[in-house]
Parts: C-alpha cells; structure tokens; sequence
C-alpha cells in the first residue's frame, strides 16, 4: 500500500508503513465533545491553535511592540522564542506518544514523528535520498515541508518573509527527532516558499555538523538565497546561556529590555485606545440590547398574530356552518309563528325560541367579527356620536353605582368605519369595564382624542402606519388583571368571568373589528390599579357620514326565481317565504345543476337568487357562467361570508 502521510526514499517505505498504521490508530481515537470544550486522542486533551497566530500574525504583534526601526530585534526575538517552544513541544509530544505506542527502537520512534506531524497539521514531510537517519553523530535529513503552515499562513495573508520563516516546524520536528534518537539536533530551513523560493527545504543534523551541511548544500545550489537561508536558528535559551556577559547582561535580557520599552511607549496611546473601544463597545451593546428588545417584541407580536389568525379561521368557519343551522331556526320559527293566531300559548313558545335564537346570532356575529369573516362596511365616521349611543344603552344596562363618564369632543377627526361594529366595540369594552369594578362600584371612563402616532410608536403597536389617529380609550377603575390574563384576553372563548356570566368572545370581537379597520389596540393593565384600552384608528379628510335608518318595504311579486344554496334547509326555506310573496321558485342544491337548469329554460327564469360559499360552483363562479348565457338577467349573491373580491366579480 502506498504511503499516504510521507514520502520516503523506497528503501525506508517498509519503516514508515508501520509508523502509520501505528499513529494512524493512534489519532483514531479522537473525540470531540464540544459541550464540554474537550478534545482527546488516546486520552490526552488536545486543543486546536489557528496556524496564523503562531506565525505571521505573532511576529507582527513582536514588530508593533518593538517599533518602527527595530524590526530586525523584533523577528530575531520572535523566531528565536517560537523555535524553541516548538522543539520542547516536539520533544514532549515524542516521549509521551512514544510511551503509549510502546516505542523502543529508535529509528521507530523518529519514523513515527513526520506521520503524526501530517496527522496534526504541520505539515506534510518529504524525506530526500541523501538523507542518513541515523541514532548517532552522522544523522542527516533533508527534507521538505511542501504544505507549511507557517509559509501558508504569510503567503495567505500577502506578506513575503524576509528569510526562511518556518520555524515552529525546524524547532518541532528536530526536538521529536532529538528524542526519538537520544541526541541533540538542530534543524534550519534553508528555503522557503513564504520568501520565494519555490519550497520550504530543512536540514537536520548535530548542531556541530550542521553548519558545513548548510555550507556544502548551498554551495551546489548557488540559485537560493545563501544570506537568508545560513541566519542561524540555535536554542533560545542555550544561546541565552553562552553569551551571558561579565556585568550579567545577555541578549535575552536587552531584548526583554527593548521589548519593555517599546511596550511602555505604547502603553499610553493603548490606554487612550481602549477608552475610545469602551465607549464605542458600550453604544453597541445598548444598541445592541435594544435590538434584541425589539426583536423579541417583534416575535411576541407576530406569534400572537399567527395564533389570532389560526384561532380567527376556526371560530369563522364554525361560525359561518352554526349561522347556517340558526337561520333555519328562525326562518322555519318565523313561518310558524306567522302561522298561529296572536295571544296563543304555542305562539308564545315560538317568540322565546326565536329570541333565543336571534341571540345566538349575536354571538355568531361576535365570532364573525373577531375571525374577520364578516367585512366591515366602511364608511366616513365620526366616532363621538357613535361612542355616545353606546355609553347611553349602557348606562340604561348597568347599575346607578357604577360611574359612567364621557369626554367626546366632535372635533377629533373623522375615520373610515363601520358604525355598527365601532358601536359594538364600545359595548363589549364597557361591558367589560364594568364587570371589572368590584361590588359595582366605581368608574370608568370612554373618551376620544386626535392624535399623531410617530414611527416609533406605531412600531411598538405593530399594526398601524404612522400618521394622524384617533384614539378612542376606555378606562375603568377595577381590579385590574396580571400579565398571564393580559396575555389571553383576546382568545376567543377565554374569560374570567363565573360560569354562565361570559362567552369569552366579547374582547375577541373587539380584536376582529380593530384589525379589520386597520386599525391597533393597546391594553394597560395591572393588579389593583384598573386598566385601559387604547384603540387607534386611521384619519381621512373625508367628510362623515350622516347614518339614517332605512325603510324596509316587503315586495310582492310573480316572477320565476332560481334559488340556489347547498344548505338543503336554507333552500326549501328560501322557497317557501319567496312562494308565500308570491314568487314561482325553482330550488337547486347544488350549482352545477343550476347552471344545467338555466341554460335548458333561460328565458324561463326572472331573477337568480344564489348562496356564494358551495362546492362546485361558488356563487360568483355561477354568476360569471349565467353571464355568458344570459348577460340581462338579474343576480342576487347572498353569503354571510364577505371574502374580498365579490365587489369587484
């Protein structure tokens, strides 16, 4: 099997074979666990160091230290202290792997060394022919590093060394090689591809032979740079040693010296520095958590919307089937009520039926309005006459104990709405003010005011524009609520009223008509202190509408009517109150009948009375194929549903 982790000459292939199935199985006992922030190979913990940090990156951070014009000093210093931390590493990472692989055989224990230097990311080690791996003083290697991280790591960032810079890797792989073969060596990369030659090439050897090694090689390859690569890497601390002087100064003691200098200089404008990073990084961590507030507002808010439109689309479909079932309940009453004599017992039954069941519809078209399904008609409005004849049908409702007061200037501004349901607002919000008043005594409060919502206003309600609003409030003086009640008073059905006393859908309804105005609602409430409804509503510069009560007339006539609707019981009843006006009725259940029926006898039929939600054919859908058939005949779209868009069908 071919090497995959080193090259050799063929002669030590067999060798390093086995050195890598042998720290191949080793680095196969890697395990990362970054929920505790270890990493382990053969139970010793590992950590992983970006390559740059240790290379070009630290001996910019020596050069800034030392200063303009002792950059020399500073890449002395900086080689010089990486070399020797990577040889100690490479003499202690050979012992401790030697002694858990059970290595014995020294030249086993070297040949070990560049596979587990591919294994942790050094590099990838090319070993000349010429070279002599040998336990002894004729050791020799040349070899290459083609993958260095430290020349990758300047190449990477656009600097070009000023002589062969891969240090950590000399100083590694002569300290693995020093301890596998129990003699001291020295390695010196003679060039490098961060300086421009075209590879990073080392020799190893004693550190009395590898002077005349350098030497010989250069002499024969006169195309590298011999000033660069002969710069002389010894031992940091050996050298420290050696040149100590007679008055105790060495060079490790002016370079510390220098170092603290430059570091002194530096420290005032780094202090100023740091000042003006503490300021900024304070502006950004506020701004920072305000963004934060906001965005988890922002996700509360749309949350709710979401479970508001979810909840909306059940309540408006069961509502929508349950107003089916009660206008056949009062239709079908009213047929028989009008089929007693007055002043009867049974007739008497029928009134209470019907009563029951016109409330029923009222609870029907709370849901409608909360689930949006039923379309506000909407129409310039002046709200204070609106709130006015709300507040006097409750003060007729509520007892003389309970406080009502009323500030509704005429002039807050006029407001597309639809009066009934804006009526209906005011009746749910004080009929809940008032439930809120402990023992029915206290007070509360409708009032009206414009006012101009600023961006960051309308932001925190989340459903309007900015602009001119009116806001119409109701405040009572209750007991108020606690955030987990606030939270749920607009879910259809929830109340903390008695059993009997509440449907749950009163402020439902008042959240349905909001929206469906465009409009925002804010709710102020804490235990003990009251609370307060805020509902912003848009301005227009239209004028308002005068509302007048329409005069119903009942028409009697003769004329053939189509009428269609899937509900079986709407349909017969439908015809039975057209025959009795004196209608001729033709009743279908199903659209596509119908329109199989009026194109058979067009001219037959008068007028199409139609239900729009069915299968098939919706309403509108049979309105647009009679159309082609028929374009003069009269169409009559009924539904309790409103979707956008009959209008303009």
């Amino acid at each position: 099997m071919p090497l995959e982790t080193v090259r050799v000459p063929g002669p030590l292939e067999p060798l390093f074979e086995k050195a890598e199935a042998v720290v191949g199985n080793f680095f196969r006992r890697r395990k990362d666990d970054p929920r505790t922030g270890t990493i382990e190979i053969f139970g010793a913990r590992y950590v992983l160091v970006r390559g740059a940090a240790l290379s070009v990156e630290f001996f910019q951070l020596v050069r800034n230290l030392f200063g303009p014009g002792a950059e020399e000093d500073a890449d002395a210093f900086a080689a010089s202290l990486l070399y020797d931390l990577a040889h100690a590493v490479g003499k202690s990472d050979a012992r401790t792997f030697h002694e858990k692989m059970g290595l014995v055989d020294p030249v086993a224990k070297m040949s070990a060394g560049p596979v587990h230097f591919s294994h942790s990311g050094w590099a990838f080690v090319d070993i000349h022919p010429e070279s002599n791996p040998a336990p002894d003083d004729s050791c020799y290697l040349l070899y290459d590093h083609p993958y260095a991280f430290e020349a990758h790591a300047w190449i990477s960032a656009g600097e070009r060394a000023p002589y062969p810079i891969c240090v950590m890797n000399a100083g590694y792989s002569s300290g693995w090689c020093e301890e596998s073969f129990d003699t001291n060596l020295e390695a010196i990369e003679i060039a490098c591809r961060a300086h421009g030659d075209p590879y990073c090439r080392f020799i190893m050897a004693p550190p009395h032979r590898i002077a005349q090694h350098i030497d010989r090689y250069l002499d024969n390859h006169p195309e590298l740079d011999s000033t660069a690569a002969r710069r002389q890497r010894p031992d940091f601390f050996s050298r420290n040693q050696a040149s100590r002087t007679q008055d105790g100064a060495s060079p490790v003691d002016t370079l510390a010296q220098k170092l603290l200098l430059a570091y002194a200089n530096k420290l005032e404008d780094t202090q100023l520095v740091l000042q003006e990073q503490v300021g900024r990084l304070e502006v950004e961590i506020e701004e920072r958590a305000r963004a934060e507030r906001d965005l988890r507002l922002s996700e509360a808010r749309l949350r709710q919307v979401h479970k508001m439109e979810a909840l909306g689309t059940l309540a408006g479909g069961i509502a929508h089937d349950f107003n089916n079932i009660l206008g056949a309940i009062v239709g079908y009453g009213e047929l028989a009520r009008d089929d007693l004599p007055p002043d009867t017992e049974v007739r008497e039954h029928l009134d209470e039926v019907l009563k029951a069941a016109h409330r029923a519809q009222g609870l029907v078209k709370q849901i409608l309005a909360f689930s949006r399904k039923s379309e506000p008609a909407l129409v310039p409005t002046d709200l204070a006459p609106v709130a006015h004849d709300a507040v006097r049908l409750l003060r007729a409702s509520l007892p003389t104990s309970i406080e009502i007061r009323e500030d509704l200037p005429a002039d807050v501004g006029t407001v597309m709405a639809d009066p009934d349901q804006i009526h209906q607002l005011v009746l749910n919000l004080g009929g809940n003010a008032a439930h809120a008043i402990p023992d029915s005594k206290g007070m509360f409060e409708v009032s009206l005011r414009a006012v101009d919502l600023e961006e960051a206003a309308a932001a925190d309600l989340g459903t309007i524009a900015p602009g001119r609003c009116v806001r119409l409030t109701v405040k009572d003086s209750g007991e108020g609520m606690p955030p987990d009640v606030v939270a749920r008073i607009f879910d259809p059905f929830f109340t903390t009223k008695a059993v009997g006393q509440g449907t749950g859908l009163g402020l439902s309804a008042v959240h349905g008509i909001v929206t469906s105005h465009g409009g925002a609602i804010k709710v102020d409430s804490h235990p003990g202190e009251g609370t307060r409804f805020d509902i912003y509503l848009p301005t227009t510069d239209a004028l308002p509408v005068v509302a007048s009560d329409p005069v119903l007339t009942l028409t009697l006539g003769a004329e053939h009517v189509l009428f269609v609707d899937d509900e079986r019981q709407i349909a017969k009843l439908g015809a039975e109150m057209l025959t009795r006006m004196g209608y001729r009725v033709t009743s279908c259940y199903n659209s596509g009948d119908a329109l199989s029926r009026f194109a058979q006898a067009a001219d037959t039929f008068d007028v199409i009375v139609t239900d729009h939600t069915m299968p098939d054919l919706t309403g509108i859908d049979l309105a647009r194929e009679v159309r082609k058939i028929s374009p003069t005949v009269p169409i009559v779209l009924a539904t309790g549903f409103h979707p956008g868009g009959i209008e303009a069908a």
